[in-house]
């Protein structure tokens, strides 16, 4: 672990806007405790969870110290953890060769930084997939924000030297996302490798909990035109009988047993693109091809997902609503990102309405195989 060098009287203002409040100066219960140090404060808290009374959480920066690595679930999180005064830069990588790791020494917690020199279709991919995935309420996909390089920033000064060795130049884009510490490899189920329907009603499979995390992120892929998790697999099939003995590309298990999907570069772009046949080679083809073929071995919804879906089908143009819900949540990354194309928003609209009619085929005409 290595130590950016800011010290603890200087702030980190990765985010202009994203003014944090500092440990020291926080008092949420002033009415009752007008002058308390935070120990006393967190004893106070202790007692009032134990006796039952507590009315609302306080703010994720209060109780870091408390929390799982595992715990930057959100953009806001990822914001608070970039803002941090314990913020330092690791020696090692993450994916990539020239992808950096920042370490927070009070929590152990980890996120992944991805440099792009301008804006590729790629960060979009990242952005909206994990704001996507936080809309149908899945939360399958790693927290992402989206900054610029900046070598005033407290955060990046102390490196420059190292990374303009590196290539990385002021201005350029920054893809944060949360590191998941412990993801295991995953492969695909036994029932996902047959001919078979999955339905609620199928049998052959050992967790129906965990058959709608695959529900889910079957769905995610096909709306975002993800190509590079369950169609690679596909594709990589023709040429290598053993791919299904192989973990599934850009998928993990965390330590509470869900699905991550990470590296969702090809969402939102490269991947409409296959479907709007703009590459007219035979692994362009294959890609086509594959895309909707594992949606049409599934017959499993959850309620809240087709919910969701419904409520966007319902809207005018369901991809301008996420791109407005995601500037709503997240207006500086939504700020340096290029929207959708009409031809891209076309392919999610459709895709949305596709989904949704094929699930209503399968409740009026299920094809179950038991």
């Amino acid at each position: 672990m290595i130590q950016t060098g800011f010290g603890h009287s200087s702030k980190s203002n990765v985010f202009s806007n994203f003014h944090p409040e500092h440990l020291s100066n926080t008092c949420l219960l002033k009415p009752l405790l007008p002058c308390i140090t935070l120990s006393s404060f967190l004893v106070y808290l202790s007692l009032i969870l134990l006796s039952g009374l507590t009315q609302a959480s306080p703010p994720y920066y209060l109780l870091r110290s408390t929390l799982s690595p595992d715990h930057l679930q959100t953009q806001v999180e990822l914001k608070n953890f970039l803002a941090s005064r314990d913020v330092f830069l690791h020696s090692g990588f993450c994916g990539k060769n020239n992808n950096h790791i920042l370490v927070s020494s009070d929590t152990g917690q980890m996120a992944c930084i991805e440099r792009y020199p301008r804006f590729q279709q790629a960060i979009r991919g990242e952005l909206y997939s994990y704001h996507f995935s936080q809309w149908l309420g899945t939360s399958n996909i790693p927290a992402i924000v989206v900054t610029r390089l900046r070598y005033a920033h407290d955060i990046w000064q102390p490196w420059k030297s190292k990374l303009t060795g590196m290539g990385w130049h002021e201005g350029d884009y920054l893809v944060v996302s949360h590191y998941y510490q412990n993801l295991s490899e995953v492969k695909l189920p036994e029932i996902l490798r047959t001919k078979k329907i999955l339905s609620p009603r199928t049998r052959g499979h050992d967790s129906m909990s965990e058959m709608y995390q695959w529900s889910n992120l079957i769905i995610q892929d096909y709306i975002n035109g993800e190509n590079d998790r369950l169609v690679n697999t596909l594709v990589n099939l023709e040429q290598n009988s053993s791919m299904y003995s192989h973990p599934v590309h850009n998928l993990g298990r965390s330590s509470d047993q869900r699905l991550i999907a990470y590296d969702n570069e090809r969402s939102f772009g490269k991947g409409y693109d296959f479907a709007l046949s703009k590459f007219d080679d035979v692994t362009g083809q294959k890609q086509q091809q594959y895309q909707p073929h594992v949606l049409y071995r599934l017959c499993l919804v959850s309620d809240s997902v087709r919910e969701k879906l419904n409520d966007l089908s319902n809207q005018e143009d369901p991809a301008k609503t996420l791109e407005g819900y995601i500037q709503s949540v997240d207006f500086e990354s939504f700020s340096l990102i290029a929207p959708l194309s009409k031809e891209h928003r076309e392919v999610f609209n459709h895709r949305i309405l596709h989904v949704l009619k094929h699930f209503s085929q399968c409740h009026r005409s299920p094809r179950i195989n038991p």
